[in-house]
Parts: structure tokens; sequence; C-alpha cells
């Protein structure tokens, strides 16, 4: 008996584990004790209408002043406690790459990062997204919990299926919480388009 006790305990505690988990990425909140990385990648234009932008290869980091030294290529070093939200355009921006925008894994700009580089902002597209990322980055799909972006891009869309299709969503340039889209996002874009909120550029 004491030891089929034990091993109820452990499940139990197991389970009470994965349920605070599944609690916490439902809040948007990475799970307690998960570590943090800070994530880049460089996104190209649209190139045509309803075409997929090209993506590089991510690279992901421990901390937000590694991410920003290799984004700013080598221009920028920060403190090794500075945080994701603290992350300005001036920081990355270089003849070479400018930061349209940076997801969050948690609520008001906490937590993992990845900040998204393009070889320049936001433009007049006709009516059409600047930057389409047809897929999210690996680990970063169905996890996003906000977002910001920059450089002319005024509007940030979100889509709940790869392509993108499905759900969507848009926001203006600072969206501390993401609502129904919230750790749902698989496709991203990126427009010129003002959407009801004063972007300070």
């Amino acid at each position: 008996m004491r030891k089929l006790g034990i091993g109820f305990a452990v499940v139990l505690g197991w389970a009470f584990a994965s349920f605070l988990t599944t609690a916490q990425t439902a809040l948007g909140q990475e799970p307690s004790g998960a570590k943090e990385r800070h994530c880049v990648v460089r996104i190209e234009p649209v190139e045509k209408f309803g075409q997929a932008s090209k993506m590089g290869e991510m690279a992901c980091f421990d901390t937000v002043a590694e991410a920003v030294y290799y984004s700013s290529g080598g221009r920028t070093q920060l403190p090794a406690s500075t945080q994701a939200s603290q992350i300005t355009p001036q920081m990355v921006n270089s003849p070479q790459a400018i930061l349209i925008g940076i997801d969050y894994m948690g609520t008001n700009y906490t937590g993992s990062s990845l900040q998204w580089t393009a070889p320049s902002g936001c433009f007049y597209n006709g009516g059409s997204p600047s930057y389409n990322a047809a897929s999210m980055p690996f680990g970063w799909d169905n996890v996003i919990s906000s977002a910001q972006s920059f450089s002319g891009c005024r509007a940030i869309l979100y889509y709940d299926l790869p392509g993108p299709s499905g759900l969507s969503m848009v926001t203006g340039c600072l969206a501390t919480s993401l609502s129904f889209m919230d750790n749902r996002t698989s496709a991203h874009q990126w427009s010129d388009q003002r959407y009801g909120q004063f972007c300070n550029f």
C-alpha cells in the first residue's frame, strides 16, 4: 500500500505540474523556470502580391545583449542585464539591417524575444503587407503573447494558420497583449498602413 501511495503521489504531482504549465501558457506567461532565449531572424520584402517573404536562418542567444550584438552586426554592446523590452531600433539599425518588429512570449514585452530584421522598414505596397512571414521560425509557432513594430511598420497582422490563413487579428505598433490570438500566431505580416494607433515614426 505504501508503494502504491508513493506512486499515486508522483503521478498527482506530475499532473499538477502539467496543469500549472498549461495554465501559465494560457495566461501569456512562460512556464516558471523556463530559460529565456532571445532570437533574431532576417526577413525579406514581399516581391509579388500574395507571395511569402524569404526568411534567413534564425539565431538564438541566452541574453538580450548577445542577441542585439548579433542583430546590430557587432556595433552595439549592452549590459548583460538588458531586458527585451528595452530594445530599440537605434540599437540595431545599420545600412545592412533594420529592426521592423519584436515578438515576445510573455505579455507586456516580457519573456523570450524574437527580433525581426529586414533590409528596410515598411513601405507603401499597394495596400498589401511589406513583409509576409507565411510561417513562424522553429520554436515560435503558437507562443507569442505581445509584440512591437518599428521603422514605418504601423500595423502588425497575426494569423492562426500558416499561409497565412485562418483566424486573424491586426494591431497597431504596440501590442502589450494579443487578446484571442494569444499563443495562436502561426503566420505574421507587417504593413505601413496605420491601424488606429499613433506610432512615433
